[in-house]
């Protein structure tokens, strides 16, 4: 039992500092340096609350509750200790509220309402400090710099990028750099947020935006298959700004740069009208049409028994368009799609995430199968990084490509033609599947070494009783629709043409077929297609954005999320389900 604020509080064996406790009953205590997914730091002082018995007062962030405390988070001398230790933290910060990119939302100017004065004692003159450079996102100004050291620990702590350290003593310290490194990682935008003064800005909407004239709206990111929540604030029907959505389970406040710039990408080459593009002697002619000649010519070609045609859907297409996909295969013959092998049954478990997040972060032992999860899913990536640094007893091997990541893997140096050939004298390296239970995960989904790969574990396992998990890691959740859907992407079958596909994975193949027409259902007009692809007509439809209609998606828990309109899109622009519907429509009337 304890005392706080003069109102008595049962005593849990809990350990909780008084920061945390007191955000649980609704005590507002300041603070700057503190953030809840970073290590404590105790810099700013602001958080210094007094306690009865205590020579002096204590920082409520790093002292635990123990039991009979008697602490005051409002009295006379802890409102003025945070005056005066707010006054210490202006001397050097200029004043430039007004041109700030953090204004409207900045912590020191809410304390600096509540606690502030509105003069100041000293005289001297002010301290400027250099900018640095971290990279092409962030915007540096380090005179508004507290030196809370939020920045140096989420880089170390969080992004496993330790390029950032104080330089200095006393008044001369100052944030900066190492040997002028770069703060390269797929979530360095996050720093961003975490800043809690305008030290730390989005350099892209540098001087564009204030958060009252924002609307907010609650959407998620497409760009992995976590589907991280996301809060897309809006400008006059324009998307301005992506920020992460807070107290959330799934992303702790963090999402990579692929969710927060990715409407920059979108805004870029967009198709508004339907036009056909002719390429005769490299040269390269585009002609505008309408929507119906776009049709009539689409059962045009296609009604010609010709085998060298495709179709390519548009990114990221959504659950509702999936299932349209897959009804217009049953009813046009033309209209194919390959199916998805199974692996070895019908289970959702073979391209799901077997676990939830909550077990994801109690995982000791993990294995890696041909998989670069830095690259496909940062913020697990993140939690694994997160967990490694607090655990004392952690396995993580690898197996397939090497990849540098921010943590230690040990890599298994086997190849797939290794596997293939079930080669004895290579199992020597897999000798830890015997002494623990491992969590397997995997990207590969060639069904063939994924059963060698087995084989060769179970001949280890007949020694032991041991049990392993296996888990399937899917890039995007359209990839996790097409496995619940049965359908398949071209890449695992180059053997029939006549099939659609999802357009956000092809940037990476190949084709090396020339195709007499294709039809492109897509919202962005891609330049390197035609260094994949080859063609001599094609025909390109253009479509809604996934973020200008509804939308329902699953991610790899397979969690249902739904994604509503966030912007208006242009009056030519629809729907990839509209644009299917109407193909079936004009081919039940005129064929």
């Amino acid at each position: 039992m304890f005392n706080l604020n003069n109102k008595i509080y049962y005593y849990s064996k809990k350990l909780q500092t008084i920061l945390l406790f007191s955000k649980k009953v609704n005590i507002v205590i300041p603070h700057f340096c503190y953030h809840p997914l970073l290590s404590i730091a105790g810099n700013c002082r602001i958080c210094m609350v007094e306690v009865l018995g205590s020579i002096k007062p204590v920082i409520a962030c790093a002292t635990i509750i123990m039991k009979g405390m008697i602490i005051f988070t409002n009295s006379e001398l802890v409102k003025c200790i945070r005056e005066n230790i707010l006054e210490f933290l202006l001397i050097n910060h200029p004043l430039d509220c007004p041109i700030c990119d953090q204004a409207g939302e900045c912590d020191l100017q809410d304390l600096s309402m509540i606690y502030g004065s509105d003069k100041s004692r000293f005289i001297e003159k002010k301290k400027s400090v250099t900018n640095k450079y971290f990279n092409n996102i962030i915007k540096v100004n380090m005179t508004r710099c507290i030196n809370c050291t939020r920045c140096i620990r989420y880089a170390d702590e969080l992004a496993g990028v330790p390029f950032l350290g104080t330089m200095g003593k006393g008044v001369n310290m100052e944030i900066s750099n190492y040997f002028k490194n770069l703060f390269i990682s797929e979530v360095s935008g996050n720093i961003i947020d975490i800043c809690p003064v305008g030290a730390l800005n989005n350099k892209i909407t540098s001087y564009q935006l204030r958060n009252w004239e924002l609307y907010n709206h609650v959407s998620i990111d497409l760009f992995d298959s976590l589907n991280q929540n996301i809060l897309v604030q809006t400008k006059e029907n324009n998307i301005v700004r992506v920020l992460p959505l807070k107290k959330n389970l799934i992303n702790m406040e963090l999402i990579t740069d692929n969710a927060r710039f990715f409407y920059l990408k979108m805004k870029k080459n967009r198709i508004f009208f339907p036009f056909i593009e002719y390429i005769n002697k490299l040269k390269i002619n585009n002609n505008n049409c309408s929507w119906n000649y776009s049709i009539k010519l689409f059962f045009k070609y296609y009604n010609k028994n010709n085998k060298s045609k495709i179709i390519f859907l548009d990114n990221y297409i959504d659950f509702l368009d999936l299932e349209v996909v897959k009804l217009l295969s049953y009813k046009l013959k033309f209209f194919n799609t390959n199916k998805y092998e199974r692996l070895f049954n019908n289970n959702r478990n073979n391209w799901l995430l077997n676990i939830d997040i909550n077990t994801f972060n109690k995982i000791k032992n993990i294995f890696f199968m041909f998989i670069n999860l830095k690259k496909t899913n940062s913020i697990l990536n993140i939690n694994i990084y997160n967990n490694l640094i607090n655990e004392t007893y952690f396995n993580i091997y690898s197996i397939g490509i090497f990849n540098e990541n921010i943590y230690k893997l040990n890599h298994l140096f086997i190849s797939i033609n290794e596997i293939n050939n079930l080669y004895i004298n290579k199992l020597y390296n897999l000798n830890i599947f015997i002494k623990n239970k491992y969590d397997i995960f995997r990207k590969n989904n060639n069904s063939n070494i994924l059963n060698k790969f087995f084989i060769m574990i179970n001949k280890l396992n007949i020694y032991s009783n041991i049990n392993h998990e296996y888990h399937y890691i899917s890039e995007t959740s359209t990839e996790i629709m097409l496995h619940e859907l049965s359908l398949k992407n071209v890449y695992l079958n180059k053997k029939k043409y006549n099939f659609l596909y999802n357009i956000s994975t092809y940037n990476n193949i190949e084709i090396n077929k020339y195709f007499n027409f294709i039809v492109f259902q897509i919202s962005n007009y891609n330049t390197n297609i035609k260094k994949n692809i080859k063609y001599k007509l094609a025909l390109y439809l253009p479509t809604k954005i996934y973020y200008e209609n509804l939308g329902i998606y699953y991610n790899l828990f397979f969690k249902k999320q739904i994604i509503n309109t966030l912007v208006i899109s242009s009056k030519n622009s629809v729907a990839n389900k509209i644009v299917l519907h109407v193909i079936m429509e004009y081919y039940n009337n005129f064929k």
